[in-house]
């Protein structure tokens, strides 16, 4: 767990993320084509049990490093590809489902995006808050959209215009 936001340590992993998601990307399977093994544990994953969520994110993002060697990117805006920086603030977060249906799996019924996309897993110090940064696919931001739209609790929102009032997102912005 990070409990500072490390901007070369993000920036690295934004270009693992793009790089292991783009060829595995497909829109004919949205639910489980940026899920692969290993397994989350429980089959699905929703954040009753914040330890296991950050014990799952080390070995996505440690099996990501091994199988991939990327340089560090220098701009963020460049490195997306056309795609996006969501964000998901747990503390907000509910199981309500809605964001399920609009993105047909991609993101799940407790608004975690699927595990290949994930940026970002960190604590912001002084305020103790997780929150999950992940990189969506530029064919799918229309149904992202539609789910933040509908999404109750506004958990989930776009990096770049995102009101949660982490002092990071400002790095993020420029």
């Amino acid at each position: 767990m990070i409990l500072d936001f490390d901007l070369d340590l993000f920036k690295h992993r934004l270009a693992e993320t793009v790089a292991w998601c783009v060829p595995r990307f497909s829109m004919d399977d949205l639910e489980n084509c940026l899920r692969t093994p290993p397994i989350y544990p429980k089959g699905y994953m929703c954040y009753d049990d914040m330890n296991e969520i950050e014990r799952f994110a080390d070995i996505v993002f440690a099996k990501r490093a091994n199988a991939i060697s990327i340089d560090t990117i220098e701009n963020i805006q460049d490195s997306l590809l056309g795609g996006r920086l969501l964000i998901l603030d747990f503390r907000r977060a509910t199981d309500d489902g809605t964001s399920r249906p609009e993105t047909h799996g991609f993101i799940n019924g407790c608004d975690i995006s699927a595990w290949d996309s994930w940026v970002y897993l960190g604590v912001e110090i002084g305020r103790e808050d997780l929150y999950l940064i992940s990189w969506i696919p530029p064919e799918i931001l229309h149904m992202v959209d539609s789910a933040i739209h509908y999404n109750a609790t506004e958990c989930i929102q776009w990096v770049d215009n995102a009101d949660f009032g982490f002092g990071f997102l400002d790095l993020l912005r420029s």
